[in-house]
């Protein structure tokens, strides 16, 4: 039989401890981070209206995938910005051609993907209509 004397019972408990508290901190604190980042539509400009550079400014294509292109393509449309709203649309749909709920954008991230949609309606706020 072990026999531990009550001091390292005791620091023993307080180790598992210490260490589960940071285990949840960690998860807590990767939950939130990623929650940040998760929310693509932007409402910069509905207060105070950007031009194209500010939007390109404040919204870079981080990695170039069809979700930077879409998202961008977002803020162009609420800042009224259509044709270039129309080429970053134009540009996720050569990746990622099929409109989708939850498409996935990178890890567990989500965003409901409707390209054609978007593209549709840049393009009708142009008088474009036969392309829409």
């Amino acid at each position: 039989m072990d026999t531990k004397s009550r001091s390292q019972v005791r620091n023993e408990h307080h180790v598992r401890s210490f260490g589960l508290k940071v285990g949840v901190v960690v998860v807590i604190g990767t939950a939130v981070l990623a929650g940040c980042h998760s929310e693509m539509r932007c409402t910069c400009c509905y207060d105070v209206p950007m031009t194209p550079d500010e939007v390109m400014k404040a919204h870079p294509l981080r990695s170039g995938r069809w979700y930077d292109y879409y998202e961008r393509g977002i803020v162009f449309l609420n800042c009224q910005h259509y044709t270039y709203a129309e080429n970053d649309f134009r540009a996720a749909l050569k990746v990622r051609t099929k409109d989708l709920r939850n498409a996935n954008t990178y890890g567990m991230n989500t965003v409901d993907y409707f390209a054609r949609r978007e593209l549709g309606y840049a393009l009708y706020r142009q008088d474009r209509f036969d392309e829409a």
